[in-house]
Formats: C-alpha cells, sequence, structure tokens
C-alpha cells in the first residue's frame, strides 16, 4: 500500500481519499508534512500550493527542489491562472483545482495514481482509467 502525504488539504477531500487502497497522511501545515517525510517512506505528496506556513507554493517548490522525481500533485485555486502557471513550472505531476468536490477529487486522484477503482460521474463509468458511457 502506499503512503500518501496530504497536506494543506480541506478534510472533506482528504476524508474521500481513505476510501482508496493507499495510506493517507493527512497534514495541515508544511511543517507537519516536512516533519512526515523525514520519518516515514513517502510515495507521493498531494499539497494545497498557498498554506498558510508556505505560501506561494513554498512547500511544493521544496519539494521538488529537494526530490525532483518525487510525484507531486498540486491543488490550486479555481481561476487562478498563477498559481497554476507557478505549480506546472515546478516540475508537479498534475495540477487540479481546488473547487472539485470530494468524490470527484477521489476518483481523479484514484486515476493519477493508477488505482483501479470503479465509479460512476457525469455518466461515464471510469474503470482502471479506461472511459465507457453507462447506460
Amino acid at each position: 500500500m502506499d503512503n500518501v502525504l496530504v497536506t494543506g488539504i480541506e478534510k472533506t477531500k482528504s476524508d474521500a481519499l481513505r476510501e482508496l487502497p493507499i495510506r493517507v497522511i493527512a497534514q495541515s501545515s508544511s511543517k507537519g508534512a516536512l516533519d512526515c517525510l523525514r520519518r516515514l517512506n513517502i510515495d507521493s505528496i498531494i499539497s494545497n500550493w498557498e498554506m498558510p506556513d508556505a505560501p506561494d507554493g513554498h512547500f511544493i517548490k521544496r519539494i521538488k527542489d529537494a526530490l525532483p522525481s518525487m510525484p507531486v500533485i498540486a491543488v490550486v485555486e479555481s481561476g487562478n491562472a498563477a498559481q497554476e502557471i507557478a505549480a506546472r513550472c515546478t516540475g508537479v505531476s498534475a495540477v487540479i483545482t481546488d473547487d472539485i468536490e470530494p468524490d470527484e477529487f477521489r476518483e481523479l486522484i484514484a486515476e493519477m495514481l493508477g488505482i483501479g477503482i470503479e465509479a460512476v460521474s457525469n455518466n461515464y463509468k471510469l474503470i482502471l482509467g479506461s472511459a465507457e458511457p453507462t447506460s
């Protein structure tokens, strides 16, 4: 089971990830997240771009500088093109906007992490990353 560090993400979304076959390690601050990185074997990171103790993507930038091969998914403010561009420039694996609902967030993260789940969303069944129309 992969260890996924979830940092600065609202509780409803991090709780939705607990339904996946991953170990969710939730932290509200970059300080707590850095401590987890030192102590635990982390396989990937999902982090908010803006955190009170790490504004302007400081946490993500620090991680990508220190661990360039670490898969990182950045969550940016919806409609904030500057955040999205800045996040992409750091070399993150993916960027998601924060206006996504918890169930959609879980499905999208599962797809990005290559986890096979079956869910119905927008009249499409997502199975192992392939989309098929539902009847």
